[in-house]
């Protein structure tokens, strides 16, 4: 293995480390939050969940940090193939679309094909 693909490799083994590390810090973290009993009664549950929501966005940018981006926009979609494929556009079903897979259709399910459409 060439000296360059090696340290891409163990470069991204320690990032991944350190992902894992701030994660298992961000449950750590909030599950004292959670068994802290200054944060029982009514007006404190707000507290407490402000501070769930506030160690989650920085576990977020500890991420982000770590993989050398920004952070991920919740409704971005990265454009590669595998993400291309997800993306649901209408389907135009009619005949006129489909063209020979509906008269073909038509023939399975046991009516007569209709004469071809012109393109």
């Amino acid at each position: 293995m060439p000296a360059a693909k090696f340290e891409l490799l163990l470069e991204a083994h320690f990032k991944r480390l350190a992902v894992e590390d701030v994660i298992a810090m961000k449950h750590q973290m909030i599950a004292a939050i959670y068994s802290n009993e200054g944060y029982n009664g009514p007006e404190a549950q707000t507290a407490r969940m402000q501070a769930v929501d506030e160690i989650g966005e920085k576990a977020v940018q500890a991420i982000a940090k770590i993989r050398g981006g920004v952070e991920p926009e919740a409704d971005q979609i990265p454009d590669t193939p595998f993400f291309r494929a997800m993306k649901v556009t209408t389907v135009d079903d009619s005949p006129e679309a489909l063209g020979d897979a509906a008269r073909e259709l038509k023939l399975i399910q046991g009516g007569q094909p209709e004469s071809p459409v012109a393109s």
